[in-house]
């Protein structure tokens, strides 16, 4: 292994220090700005103050030697409002969106509320996916927001629509239209989820495809159990005694 020049003319052999091992990551490019991305990463076991110093100094050499048009950064992995307000504005858009149509054909403004409620439960889905099975959250996670936010209302609106139809809207009015509805929304559930089985067949391999799978897969799950088990009790109106 060769000798590592240090800023003082020290040389140090990494063989006595530290190991290079290659390993196999994730097959994806990343583009932004119309700029190809490659993430390298490294673990530094120590100061992180020493870590920072080390990591600037090996990128101020890097940049001298790379052609025009090449350049290397430092990563920070703080939370940024210029990178996330795009993801969370479209969001907002599509519920405020939900809720302004759900007030205006149910013409009531509770109602929608519950239609509404349905889309964050989603998304606890959603994180529980990526969070228990270790997978690469990436740019189609973010599209699975989206993609839940227009699929996990329909059933919420299916079940709203056929209790107003009711003469009688009884708390166990409403607890056998929910029974009702329980077959058709598990069967869109599980046909959704089945649709989205070929995008799992390349793995980790396949980054945005996998990713808008899993996360849509995870959010449909738990809004279905959101659906049949708590929607009930939200809507339950305190019977006259």
């Amino acid at each position: 292994m060769e000798d590592y020049l240090s800023a003082d003319s020290t040389h140090y052999r990494l063989a006595s220090t530290a190991t290079l091992n290659k390993e196999r990551t994730t097959n994806a490019i990343h583009k932004e700005d119309r700029q190809y991305i490659r993430l390298l990463g490294f673990d530094y076991y120590g100061s992180s103050l020493f870590g920072n110093k080390y990591l600037d100094d090996i990128l101020a050499r890097q940049k001298q030697l790379m052609p025009t048009g090449y350049t290397a950064e430092k990563i920070s992995w703080s939370f940024s409002w210029e990178k996330a307000k795009r993801e969370y504005g479209l969001l907002a858009l599509l519920i405020i969106g939900i809720y302004i149509i759900g007030t205006i054909l149910f013409e009531s403004f509770k109602q929608p509320l519950f239609i509404v409620l349905a889309i964050p439960i989603s998304f606890i889905g959603l994180f529980l996916s990526f969070a228990l099975f270790d997978f690469y959250f990436d740019q189609g996670g973010y599209a699975a927001f989206i993609l839940l936010g227009g699929l996990v209302v329909n059933s919420v609106v299916f079940i709203l629509n056929d209790f107003n139809q009711l003469k009688h809207k009884t708390n166990r009015a409403f607890a056998k239209v929910v029974a009702a509805k329980m077959k058709p929304i598990m069967l869109t559930v599980l046909s959704t989820c089945l649709g989205l089985v070929p995008f799992l067949i390349g793995g980790d391999n396949e980054v945005f495809w996998f990713s808008l799978a899993v996360g849509t897969m995870g959010g449909l799950t738990v809004s279905f159990i959101f659906i049949i088990l708590i929607v009930p009790n939200f809507y339950v109106k305190p019977s006259n005694s």
